[in-house]
């Protein structure tokens, strides 16, 4: 801290001198810090990413800290730097086995080595990645969105789909005209079409429109007021200021300032899937008459023209420290110029700054009296949205769309990545938290499956193979981790055989009034037969009685005939 105090050139030193008052370490167990005034989030700076690095003191004592590359790197983390193959972009990492966490915390790094590689053509990253290999890459960054969902159906790819803290964003340079007129900021804001932007970002999972300079997190979403004016695609809007402001249309069709400055900028953007949205906000700026061309130069080209304030507009990340913190004075002091004290001419590096170079005394007053107080005072919320709608009122960057980053990880050589259902850490392979994988991830160990029938319904889950599965339905016929399988068969959710058919189901639950319906049948069916034998006898008995009286009918017609024979014979 003392280094960066004392050193004018290094990033945080604007920020050392506002706060610090002194340093020192009585032991080497204690370090004091006095601050010049208070500030309850002064603890930030240790705490987060892309702040404050604590630097061996041994090997920088001697060196210019300007011009000091500081090659090889030396830090505490667990592991160290081996060696970098310039030609193929590849930096060597191995592990330290006396990294002092794994002795105190049980922070044990797994792998030996970590290599980083620059990502090559879609077309040769395709064919690692269906072998195998690298374990991390990200898809966003080089491959069509139908390459990406081919690659998901590969049993050893797993997709993880990232909301970035860092929306897409438009930066725009306040200190040239006419873009240093708010109303020119919010003209280009309306004729940008963000729906269309969205569809354009390459992930497989869609994107949206971003209305706020922060992401859509559940945690940030208090802070988005509905009183904050916010983008939106109109180009009618975007046409009337301006004509508002006087401006006229030239015999090309473009806008000129009454001073007779042509609205014609340059966007600069990151050579990635970035140019592909500055594309299309050009021709949406050509479309209400503002010439607009594209150029995406390597990132370092755009870093070093912007950081000097040597550009128009600048499409890359919308990124502050609001969403490290969850506190909105982190997104204002991004635009703190210090009532413009801290703002440099043009040409020259202005690190204390946001590339917007944004002057608003309003704004720099809400963020001092913002900075007094803890984020718990009541005060703290009714200046945060003061400040939020100051700041989206002079939009010197605007919101574009929501990044979608599609983290993709093998699991052919190394599992336990942080997919969904197994979030230990944020997934992505580029931001420090990923030293957390390095302690989690395990090789592979052999896994068999098995078939079976599932009984129950069955919530998604993480399989022991690393992989995402279900939900299932009752009925289902699923191949699973074998573990996985008897573990559910265990629950009573799966078996290993079908289950009943429902028709069978309908049919057993008939049974039991079947049965007692039989029973009963049978009972009338045995009462019915004594009947019938009692009327068989009732029969027999009858037919007894006819027999008799027949016989008797008979001799008497027998004895009538001989009777009227004699009496014919006597007549003759």
């Amino acid at each position: 801290m003392n280094l960066v105090k004392e050193t004018e050139g290094l990033t945080p030193h604007t920020w050392a001198n506002e706060w610090i008052e002194s340093v020192e370490a009585p032991d080497d167990y204690t370090v004091i810090i006095r601050l010049k005034r208070p500030n309850p989030r002064f603890h930030y700076n240790f705490r987060q990413w892309g702040t404050l690095y604590i630097m061996p003191e041994h090997i920088w004592k001697d060196k210019d800290p300007v011009t000091f590359t500081f090659h090889p790197p030396v830090g505490t983390g667990p592991y160290r730097f081996v060696r970098s193959l310039p030609e193929q972009q590849m930096w060597i990492f191995e592990r330290r086995d006396d990294y002092w966490a794994c002795k105190e915390l049980g922070f044990c790094p797994v792998p030996k080595y970590v290599v980083y590689r620059a990502q090559q053509a879609a077309d040769v990253e395709r064919i690692n990645v269906i072998r195998g290999m690298p374990a991390s890459w990200v898809a966003t960054d080089i491959f069509p969105v139908a390459i990406t969902r081919e690659l998901m159906k590969y049993p050893n790819v797993t997709v993880i789909p990232f909301f970035d803290p860092c929306p897409r964003g438009l930066w725009i340079n306040t200190r040239k005209y006419p873009l240093s007129l708010k109303e020119v900021r919010w003209a280009i804001a309306y004729a940008i079409d963000y729906d269309a932007l969205a569809r354009a970002w390459p992930s497989a999972t869609p994107s949206k429109p971003a209305p706020y300079p922060f992401p859509d997190w559940p945690s940030l979403r208090k802070y988005r007021y509905p009183d904050v004016p916010t983008p939106e695609y109109n180009p009618e809007k975007a046409v009337k200021i301006l004509e508002d402001l006087g401006f006229k249309r030239g015999p090309d069709g473009v806008w000129v300032t009454p001073n007779g400055t042509k609205l014609s900028f340059e966007i600069l953007a990151w050579p990635t899937s970035e140019r592909i949205l500055a594309a299309i906000v050009a021709e949406n700026l050509k479309a209400i008459g503002i010439d607009a061309t594209v150029k995406a130069p390597p990132h370092a080209v755009s870093g070093e023209l912007t950081l000097r304030g040597q550009f128009d507009l600048y499409l890359i990340c919308l990124c502050t420290d609001m969403p490290w913190n969850l506190d909105p004075l982190s997104l204002l002091e991004t635009f703190y110029s210090e009532y413009g004290k801290r703002v440099k001419p043009l040409g020259q590096p202005n690190p204390e700054v946001s590339v917007s170079r944004l002057v608003d005394p309003e704004l720099d007053k809400i963020v001092d009296e913002l900075r007094e107080i803890p984020p718990t005072d009541p005060r703290a919320e009714e200046l945060a949205h003061e400040g939020i709608k100051r700041l989206m009122e002079d939009l010197p960057v605007i919101p574009l769309i929501e990044t979608i980053y599609e983290i993709v990880y093998t699991t052919k050589y190394w599992t336990n990545w942080p997919v969904p259902g197994n979030e230990y850490t944020i997934p992505p392979n580029w931001w420090p938290e990923f030293k957390f994988m390095l302690f989690k991830i395990r090789k592979p160990k052999k896994i068999e499956y098995a078939n079976v029938w599932i009984m129950a319904e069955v919530a998604a889950f993480t399989g022991a193979d690393g992989k995402r599965y279900g939900p299932f339905r009752e009925g289902e016929y699923v191949r699973l981790p074998k573990e996985d399988a008897e573990r559910l068969i265990e629950e009573g959710k799966a078996s290993y055989t079908p289950p009943v058919a429902p028709e069978i189901k309908e049919m057993a639950k008939a049974v039991p009034t079947l049965v007692s319906e039989v029973s009963s049948l049978s009972e009338k069916v045995d009462t019915l037969t004594s009947k019938l034998g009692a009327l068989t006898s009732q029969v027999g008995a009858l037919s007894g009685m006819l027999t008799g009286v027949i016989a008797l009918e008979v001799i008497v017609l027998l004895l009538l005939i001989v009777a009227i024979a004699l009496t014919m014979r006597r007549k003759a």
